[in-house]
Formats: C-alpha cells, sequence, structure tokens
C-alpha cells in the first residue's frame, strides 16, 4: 500500500508528488501517460527548418479544436494532447468548448508559460490563503524568467529576462497613459537550471522544446522516476474510488487494454484539473443530475498590424511565447497579452482569408513581422449563468456543462488603447467559452451541504475522509491573470499542509 496515491501528471499533480517523495512518503501516481516528443524536429532555427523535413509544421488533421474554441496553438507536434479524449471525457454542451488531455504532464504540454502571482484580493476571493512562500519554492523548482520589479510576477526567484523581439521591444518603447505594461515572466529558462538549458531563441516553442527550455510537467515525471519512493503507472485512467476506515482504494483501467487494476493508499490526492477531477468525484460518490458551478475566464484575442515594424524584417533570434503582459488601469480590467505570430503560421491565416490562395500568401507575408496577437483574458466572479452536471457513463461519468459567454465591458477601452500602443485591430475573436483553457471552481471550497459537491479549505473533498483535490477545483473566483503558476503554488501549500497532518 501507498501512503499516497495521486492522480494526474500535471502541474498541481506533480508539485504534490515532488514535495511529498521528497520527505520520504512512498508515492503513486496514476497517469493516463499519452506523451510525444517528435524525433523528427531538427534543432535549428524555425526559418532554417526545411520542407522536406517540416511536416509538423502543418496543423494537425483532428478538426475538433479550431480556434475558438483553444485549439489556436494546437500544432501537429502537440496532437497528442487530444488522442482519446473524445472516447473517455464525453462533454455535451451548445456554448462550452473545454480543452481537455490525457497527455503525461497534462495542458502543461501547451502552457504558454505566463507566469503570474495574485494579489491578496484576489486570494481572498478565490478562497485561498498567502501564497508568497510557495510562489517563491516553486519559482526553484520551474525556473522563472523576468523582470526582477514586477508587477505581475512578484517573486525574488527569478533568472534574468528574455531577449524581447522587435514587437515586444517597440511596445513597450511607446508611452501610453492609462495602462501597465511590462515584458512578461515565463517559466522559460534564460540560464542553466539542473539539466536544463537556456531558450536558444529559434522561434520553434510551439514545435519543440530544445533543452528543456520551457517548463513541462514531464520533466518532474522523469526527475521522480529515478526515486525510489516514486511508482509512476502509466495509460491509467481513474475512474473510481472508495474507502474504508484506513484507505482509500482507487479503482483504474489501462487504456491500452481496457483491463481494471486497483491501487489502495492512506491517502488520495486528486489533481486531474477542475473539470475531470469533478468527472471522477461524481462518479465516486454517485452525484450524479445536480448542478454544481464552474468558473471559466471570458477570452477574446485580437490580431493587429503594429504599425512601426509595418514593411521591415524582424529579430531573427526569438522566442514564440508572450512578449509583454499589460493592464488597463481601471478596475475589473482584463489582463492582455501581446505575441508575435511569425510561427505560428501563415497557412493558418490564409484559411481565413477571402482571396485566392496565391495572393493572400502574398498579403499575410508582407504583414507577419507586423502582426502581433493580443490576447484578453476578463476575469469570472461566477455570478453570470453557468452549471455542470455528471451522468453515468461506461467507465468515466458523462459531463453536461452550460456556460453561456457572460457580458464582458471595456472592449472599447482596449480598441483605444492598442490604437495609442500603435497595434491597429484588423479583428476580432470571441472564443467559444472554454477557449481560454482556464477552468476552476467545480467543486468550491464551501460549508459542507451547500453544493453537491464541495471541498474544505485544506483540500478534502466534503464526504470523504482521506481524499483531496488539489487543483484549481475548489476556487471560487477566477482572476483575470493566468492561472498555472497559482495553481502550483497552491499545491505546493496543500501539500505542505497535508504532511503536517500526516506527522
Amino acid at each position: 500500500m501507498f501512503d499516497i496515491c495521486i492522480i494526474g501528471s500535471g502541474p498541481a499533480a506533480v508539485i504534490s508528488a515532488k514535495s511529498f517523495v521528497d520527505n520520504g512518503y512512498k508515492v503513486c501516481m496514476l497517469d493516463c501517460g499519452e506523451y510525444s516528443q517528435p524525433s523528427d524536429v531538427s534543432e535549428k532555427h524555425f526559418l532554417d527548418q526545411r520542407a522536406a523535413e517540416a511536416h509538423f509544421f502543418y496543423p494537425p488533421e483532428d478538426k475538433t479544436f479550431e480556434a475558438n474554441s483553444g485549439g489556436a496553438q494546437l500544432t501537429r507536434a502537440r496532437s497528442h494532447l487530444t488522442k482519446n479524449v473524445d472516447k473517455y471525457f464525453t462533454v455535451s454542451s451548445n456554448n462550452f468548448s473545454p480543452f481537455q488531455t490525457l497527455a503525461t504532464g497534462g495542458l502543461s504540454a501547451a502552457w504558454g508559460a505566463a507566469c503570474f502571482t495574485y494579489s491578496e484580493d484576489d486570494l481572498k476571493k478565490a478562497s485561498l490563503e498567502n501564497l508568497q512562500l510557495h510562489y517563491e519554492e516553486v519559482a526553484k523548482i520551474i525556473g522563472i524568467s523576468g523582470p526582477s520589479a514586477s508587477r505581475f510576477c512578484n517573486i525574488s526567484n527569478k533568472q534574468r529576462p528574455a531577449v524581447l523581439d522587435h514587437n515586444g521591444t517597440s511596445i513597450l518603447r511607446t508611452p501610453v497613459k492609462g495602462i501597465t505594461l511590462e515584458q512578461s515572466s515565463l517559466a522559460m529558462l534564460t540560464e542553466n537550471l539542473d539539466t536544463r538549458r537556456p531558450n536558444p531563441y529559434f522561434d520553434m516553442d510551439f514545435y519543440s522544446n530544445f533543452g528543456d527550455s520551457v517548463f513541462r510537467s514531464i520533466q518532474i515525471v522523469q526527475q521522480l522516476k529515478q526515486k525510489p519512493n516514486f511508482t509512476h503507472i502509466q495509460n491509467a485512467l481513474a475512474i473510481s474510488f472508495s474507502e474504508s476506515d484506513s484507505e482509500v482504494q482507487v479503482k483504474y483501467i489501462n487504456t491500452q487494454t481496457e483491463v481494471a487494476y486497483e491501487v489502495n493508499a492512506s491517502k488520495l490526492v486528486i489533481c486531474g484539473g477542475a473539470i475531470n477531477s469533478y468527472r471522477l468525484v461524481a462518479n465516486s460518490l454517485k452525484c450524479f443530475g445536480k448542478t454544481n458551478p464552474i468558473l471559466c475566464n471570458p477570452y477574446l484575442y485580437i490580431p493587429t498590424i503594429h504599425l512601426p515594424n509595418l514593411g521591415k524584417k524582424g529579430a531573427f533570434h526569438r522566442h514564440s511565447l508572450s512578449q509583454v503582459l499589460g493592464e488597463i488601469d481601471q478596475s475589473n480590467s482584463p489582463t492582455i497579452q501581446f505575441y508575435s505570430y511569425r510561427s505560428l503560421l501563415i497557412s493558418r491565416l490564409m484559411a481565413q482569408t477571402p482571396m485566392p490562395p496565391f495572393f493572400a500568401r502574398l498579403f499575410w507575408r508582407s504583414l507577419v513581422e507586423s502582426l502581433v496577437i493580443v490576447g484578453a483574458h476578463f476575469a469570472d466572479n461566477g455570478v453570470a449563468p453557468r452549471s455542470i452536471q455528471a451522468y453515468p457513463n461506461n467507465y468515466t461519468a458523462h459531463l453536461e456543462i452550460d456556460f453561456p459567454f457572460p457580458k464582458i465591458t471595456g472592449i472599447a477601452k482596449i480598441i483605444s488603447t492598442l490604437l495609442k500602443l500603435k497595434c491597429v485591430p484588423i479583428g476580432m475573436i470571441k472564443t467559444k467559452m472554454g477557449g481560454s483553457i482556464h477552468y476552476a471552481g467545480t467543486m468550491p471550497i464551501s460549508n459542507p451541504g451547500q453544493h453537491p459537491l464541495g471541498m474544505h479549505a485544506n483540500g478534502l473533498i466534503h464526504g470523504t475522509k482521506n481524499v483531496y483535490c488539489f487543483d484549481s477545483s475548489g476556487w471560487t473566483y477566477l482572476p483575470s491573470r493566468g492561472l498555472t503558476f497559482t495553481i502550483m503554488a497552491n499545491a505546493h501549500r496543500l501539500a505542505s499542509k497535508l504532511q503536517e497532518n500526516m506527522c
């Protein structure tokens, strides 16, 4: 029997597992285990890749995830993320399109790596405690580069900032009142960290991860597999749990053989992500047909032309991730990220351009070095109507989600600010709810009985003795700032607290 069984291998799971393993606990991780690192991606610059060896540049054939439903950054090199999702993680909805994965490392395999800390007010609204110490500890583990003085990522454990590209440099040099701009803090190395190497600025970050420079949860899984007190069970899809007085029994199936197995542990820590942690708990506790809340950031992205760089040659060496972060100086303003577009391929734009392919290609090639994609995330306070419900299914529960796109304000202010930054919008895409890939609040921290499914502030699921959830399922508010770094910091806090109680 194990001391701890952890379900999942995403950011919350690996930070929790590392904490338990480092302190001598016997840990088992159940992981669906779809992982792919394309072997045919040459370690050279984006512009030096040759057509014969670059089939991975083309979009995946799976049309399930279109740009307006969270799949804008899903390249063929990341197509393993969607394998078997439709088989095991079924969702019915007319207005919500979640991005789910069974991949090792969870959604961190495609995380944009932007790191944010939350304010005291945001933490309080989300029912979380102060995380400053835990932000710092996680930063040591994953490696974060960025400005030392930061409004968006206020930590001291940072590597030097990455090199900005031509668009990021120009935007930061444009003085505009009413908006706070700052170079992005990223979980991307600019200096060595253990066996990982600095980013080579080959603009290939959507296709490979040279030197493991960008943090992915699989990196910690691989480290933990070298420890004698860690057991990694792959192709293992957890479908239910049950409890006796002193232990938890977890039933899982092997996704290759569909044979059922069981593992026992003193404590179960669920880290499947807000949607699928809810799915597992509802299936295990037979909580079917009952309505729970769900949180998700409304999201839109705005293609723009940055006029100062129109017709100019852009920076050759650059990374593909967020260059600049921004927040308009007013209450409830969205968090804005600025990306250059070059490595996400003209072919994606051509398909949506109403002109013959030859002319569409010439048109976009003339603009691509000045093309800046602006992504805007809005906070979710849980007030607008939405619901998530579970129903029995073959293995895992089937989910029904209703989440109308809430009313958002401040779009005119965003557009006027972009114009002042000399970023001229050429369109606006309002993604379906779920397209932000930011999910939380499906089993809120609450009093017992307040929701059909909920949890205590320490992560213990209501109605259980030894079953915990350490991901964002318990949050009661979702700030506009990205949540992944805070998910890891909070998982570190909860793992530490659980160990204190186990002593």
